[in-house]
């Protein structure tokens, strides 16, 4: 998408620029939750890769005190749910995808590496 707004001239060359300094640290930051495991609360992060496009529009928080999912609806909205069944049902969808994914939270040195390589390489083609 960033490479398309930049074709059309709806990104300067500034905002390029800080778009490229915030994906790098966002892809930073990452990749230190992936090495370690763990986010610098102390809560556990389990980072997997998949082959398999899951796509952005299913998402759900555990938290202690609270469950939510969130489904995104044409790019910009989004619904968000505290129903218990619909958390379930994503939460074990998004569970079974495991089985296709590659977990790269303290493990798969290689598969991690490859993978933050690669996307440092797309923000730098940007």
């Amino acid at each position: 998408d960033i490479e398309y707004f930049k074709e059309i001239h709806l990104i300067s060359t500034e905002s390029l620029q800080k778009l490229k300094e915030d994906l790098s640290a966002l892809i930073d930051k990452l990749e230190e939750l992936a090495t370690t495991g763990y986010h610098p609360n102390g809560s556990k992060v389990d980072i997997f890769i998949s082959h398999t496009n899951l796509g952005t529009a299913y998402s759900y928080i555990d938290a202690v005190d609270q469950q939510l999912c969130f489904i995104k609806l044409q790019e910009m909205n989004v619904i968000t749910s505290h129903n218990e069944i619909l958390f379930e049902n994503m939460k074990r969808w998004a569970d079974s995808m495991k089985r296709f994914s590659i977990l790269i939270s303290q493990s798969a040195d290689i598969y991690r590496y490859k993978f933050f390589r690669q996307q440092r390489e797309y923000v730098n083609k940007l």
